[in-house]
């Protein structure tokens, strides 16, 4: 009953009253407890497992005690305090706490000695091993002192301590001399401290008593206070008023001490550098600016600065502002004779630093404003335009100021975006409710638009009206200017409410206000017509307008050029100081003046804007002969508005709201993971590799099931993090990766980083490796946290047997490039149509050869791309290989410009990929990974992914090729010891490599004819110093993966890049002549080699050797917008590609070598390939045998209209959905059976 009664009162969180002492029985030699069964008070284990071990008990009470016998750094006694168990440290000193000594403690270094607050005990000695020096703290610092004698006697050698280990203490016993020693000790103490502090922190006068003078008064001489109160200085020195050091001098007798410093001086410098340190003052501290000739104080009260004098001269002003403040007040006399009053119309405030910085605060117009004086002034520095013929010229002129004369980073400045709402006021009802114009900088300056115009026109009538431009326009910014109401603001049709701008545009602020004005004519039937609203004398856009930016106004000159009879842009180029031009529609049937075609008129229902809509790149910043109004810009249809698009977005904004590229893009968002992916490892058959991102920083899990099960606890896994890596010893972190897979290297820790738009984020990777299924097993997964899970996902691992057995499918996909999310939905559509067609060509998961991005470090563009392909990805294992546009500059935080120099940085891949290297991890000499460097195995192939996107500038700024070393000769050598390590796998049958830009695609017709020029005599010179190019693996590598594919039995290399689609005969690289390589074919002169034209047969040689090795080149189209590359189209003629579009067009200038070609519209259309490695009887030619056998089967497709063949593009005012949509063969422009066979034994 005892017992039951126990065990029922501690359940029940109660205590068992006892009223006298527990002791054993018949005093019985049995301990009653066990001091570790207690809670509390003093415990003893074995070992540190054991101490650690009650951290999970109820017996812990702040404060107690543990002693561990086998403790590893002889710290045997441990304190519980905040929450854990701490080294004990006993206390020293006297007055408060702690009892018993010190032990003397050992610290490596004088710094760490420092450091160390928790040894700062009175008393308190410690030996620096660094020095080989004993210190002892003194209370304020730590004194040293060099020896230490332990003896009967004194010693000799008074510098040192002595320890006095005899049995006569008769020197501790006259009482009287030592403690009158201690006391003169203590009180030199002090006075010594006291001056240390004064020489070495702060002398402070006091107030303003505290004056030397008082002492030849015969007035006490006080000292200012140092800290103590009133009652603890008196008490001193009652306790030491007896103590007599020496005989202090006389008031008079203090001259001999005189002068006791040589100067004291106070702080000096420049104004801008008192106030950058003003924070560091102390109060009452003098301090005295040389440029501006002024003296300054710190106000103890207010803690700020104020001044107290300058060199200016003259009579003390007194109170209230000085002169130099008066002439910054603006004043304006009122009224006459006696009543007249004095009243402050201004202030004008300048800027210490730079007094060109000047600021005027009135009240205009009812409201406080602040103008800056810099905008009066004409800060542009003259013409840079290139002179062209006549009065033309060929360049625009962008705006420059003195310091960036010649810079590309010049201010570029255009018209962005422009709503005109026709002749409607504020009664209508229109989608947007005022008139502007939104102007840009898409320049890297600032820049004052003093000095520069904008020109409005309409109905053609010759005549132009004129803004001068006042304010600034940001670098990558804008400009609002707000024309007349055009629509009832309040009410929900008004889609668009324009706010607050940089300027009004209002008739008495525009020159020539009148020159547009139309007076009624009732005999001619001509009615009044007035650009000005009714209302507020504001500005209102015809649909039918031309807006104009130059640097120059209504002059006599411009008036005759510009104003009356010629156009500001014509073919030949642009007139003196012309800036930007955009035309809108056309008046009695003559367009407006424009850049070579001006935008088609929609009327007041479309938000018209530049395509390019404040992005920098090149395409946007186009030359004069490049430009377009027709093609430049675009519109926003606001009566059926794509659901694809936020119109608040477009919303106009003036220069303070900061409007940037990002303003209309998809951005990382928070909560659950926003871009996820997951790739085969490299046994493809057990692992996979996962990868997400997330804004901010969490501990983030991906939780795994099989299909048919559910999610459990011990399937959920934490992403690899860098604490993974800290220990060997598994069963402290379960988590670890194991490293016997390299899934411990650094390149699988978390990344954290900041996108080029200034959103923080990390990426979060993991790999895993199940169990190889019988047959087939689906996997569903979500990442994320607890409250920010993404959607389910799927996975499904496959038996590798049984895929051999069956043969297997690979969808190929390339080039999804968009600047915007318009131009992603073209491989939206083109993934939706891929999936809807998956039940006919299937596969089993998907290769992408790069170029997903236009501009690499642009965030946006990676989540277009994911939001296009997500009705693939969300089920199916993608792999990729990096591509030329995917890249970032060497700094991947500046954004990038479209220029081939911001393309070079592969960095970013890393946050959107995990690949696995399970043998080494390919790096450069220097130490640095080269992503996009894989390999896999899946059924019966061998595939390896190559980086064909290092340029020479990332050899040297990304990889470190300092040294000369070639960074594809590190890639050669890993490529090379990573395949060795499948030597022995019998299963594998096939090796496929791909890239991005393959060593051999297509030529242009001028790369031909460089190298083989026309001569007199009409045959052709050889020039052996034009080289193919192409691929990085050409110019960096030197031709070296070519040949060491065809060395090593690669039958196939797939890729992307050039925007078309093309596959090669059988190749051998020819590296001493890189024009000419050599072919497979089973006769010497085959038909299609006799059918080139003489110059083109010289750019191939003819082999029938079928023992060597000969590789195959099939690159893929698009699946996107981008069906035509920039810079090359397919020459007539390429000897050594099978299908492929060559130009529909090409004439030939045999004296400059060029061409002029035409695209062939048969290669614009999104195209993707269903690959098949297997066996069967397909044929590529007819030559072919129709014998089953072993072979690779591509089917290419190509996607276009159901109901016409015409070339199509996806715009978000003219939508199209994939059940629009058909497939046709994209095998080239004459194979009528679509089929890519690669053999395995050439026939």
């Amino acid at each position: 009953m005892l017992f039951t009664a126990l065990y029922f009162f501690i359940h029940m969180n109660e205590y068992i009253e006892v009223i006298g002492q527990l002791k054993p029985k018949n005093n019985a030699n049995f301990p009653l407890a066990d001091v570790n069964d207690l809670r509390g008070g003093y415990i003893q284990v074995t070992n540190m497992s054991d101490m650690e071990a009650f951290l999970s008990t109820n017996k812990l009470k702040e404060g107690m005690l543990c002693y561990v016998k086998n403790s590893p750094d002889d710290n045997h006694m441990y304190q519980f305090y905040s929450g854990v168990w701490n080294v004990w440290k006993v206390q020293g000193g006297g007055g408060g706490g702690g009892g018993g000594g010190m032990s003397i403690v050992v610290v490596e270094t004088l710094e760490e000695l420092l450091d160390r607050d928790d040894l700062r005990i009175k008393g308190q000695i410690v030996f620096v091993n660094d020095i080989n020096e004993i210190r002892y703290f003194n209370g304020f610092v730590w004194e040293s002192f060099s020896k230490i004698y332990i003896q009967d006697a004194p010693p000799e050698d008074k510098g040192g301590i002595w320890i006095d280990t005899s049995e006569n203490k008769e020197h501790m016993t006259s009482s009287t001399v030592i403690q009158d020693l201690l006391k003169v000790i203590s009180v030199l103490q002090d006075k010594v401290r006291k001056l240390e502090f004064a020489f070495n922190c702060q002398i402070d006068s006091g107030d303003f008593t505290n004056n030397q003078r008082y002492a030849y008064d015969g007035m006490p001489n006080e000292e200012p206070n140092y800290g103590t109160s009133e009652e603890e200085d008196n008490a001193t020195q009652e306790a030491n008023k007896d103590i007599v050091l020496a005989d202090s001098p006389e008031p008079t007798e203090y001259e001999e001490y005189l002068p006791n410093a040589k100067h004291i001086c106070i702080k000096s410098g420049t104004y801008a550098e008192m106030q950058a340190n003003k924070g560091d003052f102390l109060p009452k501290e003098l301090l005295w600016c040389y440029d501006t000739q002024t003296l300054w104080i710190k106000d103890p009260k207010t803690y700020k600065l104020i001044k107290i004098g300058s060199t200016g001269g003259g009579e003390d002003p007194g109170p209230g502002p000085d002169p130099e403040t008066m002439d910054g007040i603006l004043t304006e006399v009122i009224g006459s004779g006696s009543g007249a009053k004095t009243k402050i119309i201004g202030i004008e405030f300048a800027d210490m630093t730079n007094k060109e910085n000047t600021f005027l605060i009135q009240v205009k117009d009812g409201k406080l404003d602040i103008h800056d004086y810099r905008l009066d002034k004409n800060t542009l520095a003259g013409n840079a335009q290139t002179q062209g013929t006549g009065i033309y010229y060929t360049t625009p002129y962008f705006p420059i100021i003195p310091e960036e004369v010649g810079s590309k980073d010049s201010p570029k400045i255009y018209v962005n975006m422009v709503y005109c709402g026709g002749t409607s006021e504020d009664k209508d009802y229109n989608p947007v409710s005022h008139n502007f114009v939104e102007l840009c900088n898409l320049g890297k300056k600032d820049l004052n638009l003093k000095g520069l115009y904008l020109h409005y026109t309409e109905r053609n009538s010759g005549d132009w009206v004129t803004l001068p431009l006042i304010g600034t326009l940001k670098s990558q910014g804008t400009f609002l200017i707000k024309g007349a109401q055009c629509s009832v603001e309040n009410i929900n049709t008004t889609l668009i409410r324009v706010g607050e701008p940089d300027m009004y545009w209002t008739k008495d602020d525009t020159l020539n206000n009148t020159r547009l004005e139309i007076a009624v004519d009732e005999g001619a039937g001509v009615q009044a017509h007035s650009i000005w609203s009714s209302k507020d004398n504001c500005i209102k856009f015809s649909y039918d307008c031309a807006f104009y930016i130059s640097s120059e106004e209504t002059t006599d000159y411009f008036k005759t050029t510009v104003m009356n009879s010629t156009a500001p842009w014509t073919t030949n180029g642009v007139i003196k100081w012309y800036v930007d031009l955009v035309g809108i529609g056309n008046y009695n049937d003559k367009s407006m003046p424009c850049e070579a075609s001006p935008i088609a008129t929609k009327g007041s229902n479309v938000l018209l804007m530049r395509y390019y809509n404040m992005d920098p790149v090149k395409q946007a910043t186009k030359a004069l002969s490049a430009r377009s109004n027709v093609k430049d810009w675009t519109y926003i249809n606001m009566d059926k508005i794509n659901p694809a698009i936020d119109i608040q977005e477009y919303t106009p904004k003036n220069s303070s709201q900061n409007k940037n590229i990002f303003f209309n893009k998809h951005l990382l968002v928070e909560g659950a993971p926003n871009i996820v992916t997951c790739t085969l490892g490299h046994d493809a058959h057990k692992t996979r590799c996962f990868n997400w991102v997330s804004v901010g920083y969490y501990d983030e899990y991906i939780w795994i099931r099989k299909d048919g099960e559910e999610y459990t606890p011990e399937n959920k896994f934490e992403s690899f993090k860098k604490e993974d890596f800290n220990t060997e010893d598994v069963s402290q972190n379960p988590n670890r990766p194991t490293n016997h897979k390299n899934w411990a290297n650094k390149i699988y820790n978390r990344i954290r980083s900041i996108t080029t738009d200034g959103t923080p984020f990390t990426v979060h990777k993991f790999i895993k490796d199940f169990d190889e299924p019988t047959d087939t097993q689906k996997y569903y997964y979500k990442v994320g946290r607890d409250g920010a899970w993404t959607e389910e996902r799927s996975f499904t691992l496959r038996n590798r047997d049984k895929v051999i057995e069956r043969g297997f499918n690979f969808l190929q996909v390339s080039d999804q490039q968009g600047f915007n999310a318009e131009e992603y939905e073209m491989w939206r559509v083109s993934a939706e149509y891929i999936n809807s067609d998956k039940a006919e060509n299937p596969y089993e998961w998907c290769l992408n050869t790069g170029d997903q991005t236009q501009n690499g470090n642009r965030f946006n563009e990676w989540i277009d791309y994911y939001k296009g392909g997500d009705v693939i990805y969300r089920d199916t294992e993608q792999m990729y290989s990096v591509g030329n546009n995917d890249l970032t500059p060497v700094d991947v935080y500046t954004l990038g410009d479209g220029e081939d120099k911001s393309k070079t940085n592969p960095a970013n891949v890393e946050f959107f990929f995990t690949f696995e290297h399970p043998y080494t991890v390919p790096i450069s000499s220097a130490g640095v990974y080269i992503p996009c460097c894989y390999s896999f195995v899946y059924g019966n192939t061998y595939f390896l992914s190559m980086n064909s996107e290092i340029t020479e500038l990332a050899r040297t700024d990304v990889f470190g090729d300092i040294t000369g070393v070639n960074v594809y000769n590190d890639l050669k050598d890993w490529a090379t010891a990573d395949l060795a390590q499948h030597a022995a796998d019998a299963k594998i049958k096939w090796k496929v490599a791909f890239c991005h830009e393959a060593p051999f695609t297509i030529i242009t017709a001028d790369l031909i004819m460089s190298y083989l020029k026309k001569n007199e005599s009409g045959t052709y010179d050889k020039d052996l110093n034009i080289k193919r190019g192409g691929s990085h693996l050409n110019t960096v590598g030197s031709y070296w993966f070519s040949q060491w594919m065809q060395d090593n039995d690669f039958k196939l290399c797939l890729c992307g890049h050039k925007h078309t689609y093309a596959n090669s005969r059988y190749i051998r690289e020819n590296p001493s002549r890189t024009m000419e390589p050599i072919v497979y074919d089973t006769s010497l002169t085959p038909s299609w080699y006799t059918s080139l034209p003489d110059r083109e047969r010289q750019c191939v040689q003819i082999s029938t050797d079928a023992s060597l090795n000969y590789v195959r080149y099939v690159m893929c189209q698009a699946t996107g917008y981008k069906l035509t590359s920039n810079k090359e189209l397919p020459a007539k003629n390429i000897p050594w590609l099978l299908e492929y579009y060559p130009v529909s067009s090409q004439i030939e200038n045999n004296t400059t070598n060029t061409a002029t070609v035409k695209v062939n519209s048969a290669q614009q259309y999104p195209n993707y390939i269903i690959w098949n490695i297997g066996s069967g009887d397909e044929v590529e030619t007819p030559s072919m045998t129709t014998a089953s056998r072993e072979r690779i089967l591509g089917k290419s497709y190509k996607l276009q209209l159901k109901d016409n063949t015409k070339v199509w593009a996806y715009k978000y005012n003219v939508p199209i959905a994939y059940t629009d949509l058909k497939k046709v063969g994209g095998n080239g422009s004459t194979n009528p059976s679509n089929n890519i066979v690669i053999e395995k034994t050439l026939q």
